[in-house]
């Protein structure tokens, strides 16, 4: 019935009293792809294969015959290592997977092999080892919901990887304040790195290429690549640049101006964080830009001091700065100034958080309505009721994300 309302021409078929459709694509293609449903007793199967394969992936695809490994197993012991609910987990061998397209004998090759212009031959036993190589660096990643209720669902992912690589990425991090989770606040973003920290990484990781270059002439783009990689990395980064140690920002409210060409703000209530290793020198780099920022006097600890009006873009905007012995923040709106110190004054996220995002779902969905009311008039309406329904029913019925 789906597939008739949709005007897709997708005759049943049957195997083995299994009963299924394909939605085949051109056969005139080089390799043509099949899209596969099937609604089975408890469940219903999706699957796309190559058409010159239909005979190989059908039976498992179908059930007919059932995988002889041991994934339900594997599943649970997942589920119960990182606290991943029935509800929904999986994972991902990203080694398995490249043998899936490597490996001659593998099924996933095999049907690769069956067109005439994919030749795996080609891919010797040495780029094999050296791609595993790169692989095992994250070989693999697991994802699940960890908590579902009425209101709320909880989703996780996880990226493995040796714990000496893992190490060095933590040390990449800055110690910055995560988001605060407020209801009613339209986002917030926080992201904290050390830039020189990262630079030296970058320039281990491709000096080690460069010592030890991959011997398969299918990487030799890579070694190239190292060789200029260093080259840059070994330029000097400008003081303003390695100073950087992160950035939050808070946005509370925004009200977009109807009448302008493009959805510029009409009025805004936020605040911003950048934090660095040395204020004062950031500071004063800015001041040597913008002569009118030599009237403000930032001090750690100090009260907030208005940024003169000249300096903002939006006219009638309130504005005011404030300095800790981490960062320099920045409220817009009234009032908002009043906030300036207890955002300074948060405390540093877990050890390792790199970068953390919140919304309000349904505040986020009325920011969404002031766009579609700003629309213009000879857009497709049934689409913009569509849409304005859907965006109402998040804003009624969303918490958070």
């Amino acid at each position: 019935r789906v597939l008739d309302k949709a005007g897709i021409d997708a005759p049943e078929s049957e195997f083995q009293g299994v009963k299924y459709w394909r939605l085949a694509a051109d056969e005139s293609e080089e390799m043509p792809i099949g899209i596969y449903v099937s609604v089975l007793e408890d469940h219903m199967a999706v699957g796309a294969y190559p058409l010159a394969s239909e005979a190989e992936f059908l039976p498992p695809f179908l059930g007919v015959e059932m995988p002889s490994s041991d994934a339900a197993e594997r599943l649970a012991a997942l589920n119960a290592k990182h606290g991943y609910t029935p509800f929904g987990s999986g994972y991902m061998d990203l080694h398995r997977m490249a043998d899936e397209f490597l490996d001659p004998e593998a099924r996933t090759a095999r049907a690769l092999m069956s067109v005439e212009s994919v030749e795996l031959d080609s891919f010797s036993e040495q780029c094999t080892t050296e791609l595993h190589g790169m692989i095992d660096n994250m070989p693999a990643m697991s994802f699940g919901l960890t908590a579902v209720d009425v209101k709320l669902f909880e989703y996780e992912a996880l990226f493995e990887m040796p714990a000496a690589l893992a190490a060095e990425i933590t040390e990449l991090v800055a110690p910055v304040p995560q988001v605060e989770g407020k209801a009613g606040t339209l986002g917030e973003f926080a992201f904290g790195v050390k830039v020189g920290a990262v630079r030296d990484f970058v320039s281990r990781k491709a000096q080690a290429i460069v010592d030890a270059p991959y011997q398969c002439e299918e990487f030799a783009d890579i070694n190239e690549q190292a060789s200029q990689l260093i080259e840059t990395m070994n330029q000097p980064i400008p003081p303003f640049v390695n100073n950087f140690r992160g950035l939050r920002l808070s946005i509370e409210h925004l009200v977009l101006n109807p009448s302008a060409e493009m959805p510029i703000p009409e009025d805004v209530r936020g605040l911003l964080a950048v934090h660095v290793e040395q204020p004062e020198m950031f500071v004063g780099m800015a001041q040597m830009f913008l002569p009118d920022l030599s009237s403000l006097t930032l001090a750690p600890g100090e009260p907030p001091v208005q940024i003169p009006e000249s300096l903002l873009s939006m006219p009638g905007l309130v504005a005011y700065a404030a300095m800790s012995n981490d960062a320099i923040a920045m409220s817009v709106g009234d009032d908002v100034q009043n906030q300036l110190d207890g955002f300074l004054d948060q405390d540093a996220g877990p050890s390792g958080r790199l970068m953390s995002v919140d919304y309000d779902v349904a505040t986020y969905s009325d920011y969404q309505l002031q766009i579609l009311d700003n629309m213009q008039q000879d857009e497709d309406e049934a689409m913009v009721a569509i849409s304005r329904a859907s965006l109402e029913a998040n804003r009624d019925n969303g918490d958070r994300n």
